[in-house]
């Protein structure tokens, strides 16, 4: 039998859950990570389960990192992380070793120097930091009574949970069951879900085991009748049985059948009747101080206890030291009760107003402390509102806090509280901003009506223009593109003779010219106002960016002024990753594509590799995510079919942590057409499956007709293509290097029978695409022609004019479309040139499907094949390509797991399986084959 303080729970009857969690500690020495759930009322044993679990790890050597929430600190961002990592990182040497990489990003959470981050950076930068510290000896992390932990360190534990296999580590996290319906519910429930988890649920003693804890208390044998009662009124639980117990015996109760009688009297208030008795018997001013660490929390400093108590500092010590030999609070690991009841007990015997009284007490001395504003924000959280400003100011304090660390969950609560309070008229509308702001954070529908009562009570006319900016973005994100209208128009007639300073004005003026220039009723005022503005436009600012970005797609829409697009594009591009801070994924999807339809692919590449680095190194997953997705539309206009899907998934991953559904639309649009030169089309239609939103979107239909005509499906294609090209014209993206929606359609029509509407519409497409004068619009369209007519001179100068451009995969289509229209004329011999070549660049591209065409056709002629080098890089999945390549450059496997926000032991499986279907041995070999 193993006590925890005569106060706290007894190990009994717990052999079996011990030896599970044991077999855990065992298991981490050797490597292997694993998770413990330990599940229970309150008082059944979970604390003294965690306790004999940091036991056993300090007996085998391990590190021990322990942490305990409370109901106080329920709302404090990132409070039990904090609590729980912050005691290795007290020594600077230590510290500056671990805060290294991605790690850094977890420095605002922990009240370390750091700039403001989205809550998955902050939350991927703690994973990192606790990653390292695994890596320098095996780790224990325990955390208690879960049920009551913030929830930004629930989402970090979640973070580390999920991963807790890959690293040297066993996370130990007891709770009781939360309140149903909660993020706290949802949180702990996928915790406890992990697959690596062990759940350990703690039922109550038996009879037999009630009657061991009496005799412990009593020193003697008990009756068995009055084991029997005490097992009845306290069902088994054994810290309200040990609690039973010392009240009787205090009361000086023999443990015989006599006792019944008292027993049940005890029976409605049990820790009450033990904890309280004792406290009385202590001199005064010894309740005086569990009262107020009882109010102040678990870990309260010293001399705030004596402040609160109205004592000093030695008489309060020496009272701490009566209330730990009284059992009635513990030192370990810091200074707290020994059972959350206990303190629940003392504070339910305080009368309502000296519990308010105490908090605000409490409150002030820690602001004047200058302890962080959470910590003060917890104390006022519990008052009633008073129509105190000063609340409310320290209120907005904490939430600022919050918001920094990347934790918008609790910088709601606190800024409904201070609503409540409630603030001065002249307050109210920055602080309704302020609500609607965080709650646009957590992607809640009350954001825009916060945001409308905010405008609604706001009369200073720069005030307003913030909070309608606030509001316009926040419906645009949420794609309620009308309202967001409605909002712009009149901010911008509101800004006109207001005198708003200029750059708020302008940041509207951007924000509507993006809304309003695809639509047909606001078009002419949204070019008008670009037209004004981009003369005086600064590249290096967010509105910069996105003026520069619009303007190049309007331009590339004028035959004659690519050139003038590609500057605005490229200009909007390295721009924004000069800004320092979250940039608009906006800038992507237009300047991205822009670049690409104007033939300079790889002048995008080289932009959108450093907005993807610039995105890693800030651990922003949507725009990573954004900047690899565009990315991967780059590598496919450029051929490289294996890059662009390992592009495309690894975009998707990020999105789908992030909870973007909308973004798979966007890389369904690349990743389609990949998947039908791969010869995939069922990936495909998998791919399909899992998209969350509608496919009215131009370029998912484009894609989307591509791979319907893939499967022998014209007449579907056709509807698909046609719409996605009418969706185009209405916005005036008239280009033809942007979506090749004309000679798809032209290919429809052809297997759909309809002949004259094909040749029709792929001669339109030449004359569109020499119009613009863009060389792979117009070798594509000959390719077409050429393909429809059997017309080889338009196939030969297909071939002619797209080997001068970046599109090599185009370029190996018209040399096997050339090839087999030589041959289907009985020119056989003169067919086997370019067929051979298209064939050695379909492998090199590893386009499956052109491959398998081309090898049939030369085959047709009479000609064998030549052995053509296909890269071992094809049997290589998405994931392990991207790694593989990372690694070629020279790459550390943690800096490719911090990058592609995977762990350590991901990518050394990665690259294993790498170097087995490569038949090689190390990086070397691999950089060697890549090049």
């Amino acid at each position: 039998m193993t006590r925890n303080g005569p106060g706290g729970d007894v190990l009994l009857e717990r052999q079996a859950e011990l030896a599970s969690v044991m077999a855990r500690l065992d298991a981490v020495i050797t490597g292997q990570g694993g998770l413990v759930i330990v599940e229970g009322p309150a008082g059944i044993g979970k604390t003294s389960l965690l306790g004999a679990v940091r036991a056993a790890a300090h007996e085998r050597g391990l590190r021990v990192l322990t942490a305990r929430a409370s109901p106080l600190e329920h709302e404090f961002g990132f409070g039990v992380i904090r609590d729980l990592l912050t005691p290795i990182l007290r020594d600077p040497a230590q510290r500056d070793l671990l805060m290294q990489g991605a790690a850094r990003l977890a420095g605002p959470a922990l009240d370390l120097a750091g700039s403001p981050a989205p809550t998955y950076a902050t939350v991927h930068g703690l994973y990192w930091l606790t990653a390292g510290i695994a890596e320098r000896g095996p780790l224990v992390l325990t955390v208690d009574d879960a049920h009551w932990a913030d929830i930004a360190s629930l989402r970090a534990l979640h973070h580390i949970a999920h991963r807790v296999a890959d690293l040297p580590l066993v996370l130990a996290v007891a709770s009781r069951r939360p309140e149903p319906g909660g993020d706290t519910e949802q949180l702990l429930g996928s915790i406890a879900a992990e697959p690596a988890a062990t759940t350990v649920r703690l039922g109550p003693l038996s009879e037999a085991g009630t009657s061991v804890l009496l005799q412990s208390v009593f020193g003697e044998p008990v009756d068995s009748q009055f084991a029997a009662a005490c097992h009845a009124v306290s069902e088994g639980n054994p810290l309200l049985l040990t609690a039973l117990a010392r009240s009787l015996l205090s009361a000086d109760i023999a443990p015989d059948a006599e006792a019944t009688a008292a027993i049940h009297d005890r029976a409605p208030a049990i820790v009450s009747t033990f904890v309280l008795p004792r406290l009385r018997q202590l001199p005064r001013h010894v309740a005086q101080v569990a009262s107020a660490l009882a109010v102040l929390g678990a870990g309260a400093e010293l001399r705030h206890v004596a402040a609160l108590a109205g004592l000093e500092p030695v008489p309060t010590a020496r009272a701490l030291d009566a209330l730990v030999a009284a059992d009635v609070l513990t030192r370990e690991p810091r200074l707290d009760f020994v059972h959350p009841l206990i303190a629940q007990a003392v504070v339910d015997n305080l009368p309502a107003a000296e519990q308010q009284l105490a908090h605000h007490t409490a409150a002030r001395q820690l602001a004047a402390d200058g302890f962080a504003a959470e910590a003060v924000a917890a104390h006022l959280l519990p008052m009633p509102p008073l129509r105190d400003l000063w609340v409310v100011e320290r209120l907005r304090d904490a939430a600022r806090e919050a918001l920094a660390k990347g934790a918008p969950h609790p910088a709601v609560v606190y800024l409904e509280r201070a609503l409540a309070e409630p603030p001065a008229p002249r307050q109210r509308p920055l602080l309704l901003l302020e609500l609607g702001d965080a709650e646009t954070q957590l992607g809640r529908q009350a954001a825009s009506t916060r945001l409308t009562d905010a405008l609604a009570a706001t009369t200073d006319p720069t005030t307003r223009a913030r909070v309608e900016l606030r509001l316009a973005r926040g419906l645009l994100t949420s794609r309620e593109l009308p309202h967001a209208l409605q909002v712009l128009t009149a901010a911008l007639a509101d800004a006109e003779p207001a005198g708003i300073p200029s750059e708020l004005r302008t940041q509207l003026e951007v924000e509507y010219i993006g809304a309003a220039i695809s639509r047909p009723d606001t078009r002419a005022d949204a070019l008008a106002r670009l037209e004004r503005l981009l003369p005086d436009v600064r590249s290096g600012t967010r509105a910069g960016c996105m003026l520069q970005a619009t303007a190049s797609v309007e331009l590339l829409q004028r035959p004659g002024q690519a050139a003038q697009a590609v500057e605005r594009a490229a200009d909007a591009l390295t721009g924004i990753t000069r800004l320092g801070q979250p940039f608009p994924a906006a800038v992507l999807y237009l300047a991205a594509p822009v670049l690409a339809a104007a033939g300079a692919v790889g002048r995008a590449m080289t932009a959108l590799d450093a907005a993807v680095a610039d995105a890693r190194t800030r651990g922003a997953p949507i725009e990573l995510s954004a900047a690899l997705g565009s990315r991967g539309e780059g590598a496919l206009r450029l051929g490289a079919l294996l890059d662009a899907e390992a592009d495309v998934h690894h975009s998707q991953e990020l999105a789908e942590q992030a909870d973007a559904p909308y973004h798979r639309r966007l890389t369904l649009t690349t990743l389609l057409p990949v998947l039908v030169e791969r010869a995939d089309p069922d990936a495909g239609e998998r791919e399909l499956a899992r998209l969350r939103v509608g496919t009215d979107y131009s370029g998912l239909q484009i894609a989307l007709g591509q791979l319907r005509l893939a499967q022998g499906r014209p007449d579907e294609a056709l509807t698909l293509l046609l719409a996605g090209g009418a969706r185009l014209e209405q916005r005036n993206w008239t280009h033809p290097g942007l979506f090749p929606w004309r000679t798809l359609a032209a290919l429809a029509y052809h297997r759909a029978g309809r002949q004259r509407e094909a040749h029709a519409l792929a001669d339109s497409a030449l004359s569109i695409a020499r119009a613009y004068d863009s060389p792979e619009a117009t070798g594509l369209a000959l390719r077409t022609l050429g393909v429809l007519t059997g017309d080889l001179d338009a196939l030969a100068e297909a071939v002619e004019v797209l080997a001068g451009t970046e599109a090599r995969l185009e370029h190996a289509h018209a040399l096997v479309d050339l090839g087999a229209g030589l041959r289907r004329v009985n020119h056989r011999r003169d067919a086997r040139e370019p067929l051979r070549t298209g064939l050695d660049l379909a492998t090199r591209l590893s386009a499956t499907a052109l491959r398998r065409h081309a090898t049939e056709e030369l085959a047709a002629t009479g000609a064998r094949p030549r052995r053509t080098q296909r890269s071992g890089m094809e049997a290589l999945s998405p994931s392990e390509r991207r790694v593989a390549r990372m690694a070629a450059e020279g790459q550390r496997n943690r800096d490719i797991a911090q990058a592609l926000f995977v762990t350590t032991k991901t990518v050394e499986v990665h690259l294993s399986s790498c170097y087995r279907k490569l038949g090689i041995r190390s990086r070397t070999d691999l950089a060697a084959l890549l090049h």
